[in-house]
């Protein structure tokens, strides 16, 4: 029985050869999954984000890519409403290639590489909240593509992504491949860190407020308390003397005086009995 690593390079190299055969003019329905063809990407058979079936790249860049793109996605959180422990943050792809097919439409560069790079996406990110971007890489027509999926544009506009494609157009022109990626993935990792301090300060700012919304309350209730008791007076209670005015009552007389046509009350005086000896 052969050995993995010799089947290995068989199957790499027969991959090299039907690519040369074809001009290595990459269709967006062919080109490699670096989930799923792991010998084609060119990472020694491990699933990664990164795939360079035209070995633009060496191994050892290959894997740096890789190592940058896992501490992307465990830098940062995730967005989608239910996450689970493989769902860290964003999710940022590498797709790197001789050439792509335009299928006639030459003229039309920019859209057929857009287009591609939105189908990649696409399919290697079918599941999610969209969360993810894809960074399209050609050598022959030194070109950075970038797709973000409908959550991560929320952080990286048109107007974002151009400025990140142009800081990378130096090292494009001087084909240090590399180097543009890095600064890429870098500059896309920079917009999502600033998200997560943004977050951050909102969150910060709203326990804050609610501290000193605390503080206040319980000061002003203080300050209503204590004016409560400067304010506040002895109230006096007056014995109820409806038993004595009864008692007075008892020992008035009405008389009426013909004279005057009045009625009025006089009180009587009590006597003394005297002793009769």
């Amino acid at each position: 029985m052969l050995p993995t690593a010799l089947i290995r390079q068989v199957l790499v190299s027969f991959s090299l050869v039907f690519l040369c055969a074809h001009g290595k003019e990459w269709k967006k329905y062919s080109y490699p999954d670096p989930q799923q063809d792991l010998l084609e990407c060119g990472l020694d058979g491990i699933p990664s984000w990164i795939c360079d079936p035209d070995q633009v790249l060496s191994e050892e860049q290959v894997s740096d890519v890789h190592s940058r793109l896992e501490e992307l996605n465990s830098g940062t959180r995730c967005l989608c409403s239910s996450c689970d422990a493989s769902n860290h943050g964003y999710k940022v792809a590498v797709a790197v290639m001789d050439k792509m097919s335009y299928n006639g439409a030459a003229e039309h560069v920019d859209l057929v590489a857009n287009n591609f790079a939105r189908y990649l996406r696409e399919r290697w990110f079918s599941s999610g909240c969209g969360d993810n971007v894809l960074v399209l890489v050609t050598k022959e027509t030194p070109q950075v593509y970038i797709s973000a999926g409908p959550a991560a544009r929320s952080k990286l506009p048109d107007r974002t992504v151009k400025s990140i494609v142009s800081s990378a157009q130096a090292q494009l022109a001087s084909e240090d491949f590399q180097s543009a990626i890095l600064t890429v993935v870098n500059g896309v990792k920079s917009e999502f860190e600033d998200m997560d301090t943004t977050v951050l300060a909102i969150i910060v700012a709203a326990c804050v407020l609610g501290l000193l919304t605390v503080i206040l309350v319980s000061v002003l209730v203080c300050l209503k308390l204590r004016s409560m008791k400067e304010d506040s007076k002895p109230t006096f209670f007056r014995p109820d003397k409806t038993r004595e005015s009864r008692k007075s009552l008892a020992k008035s007389e009405t008389h009426y005086d013909p004279n005057t046509d009045n009625v009025y009350v006089s009180l009587r005086e009590n006597k003394t009995a005297e002793a009769v000896v």
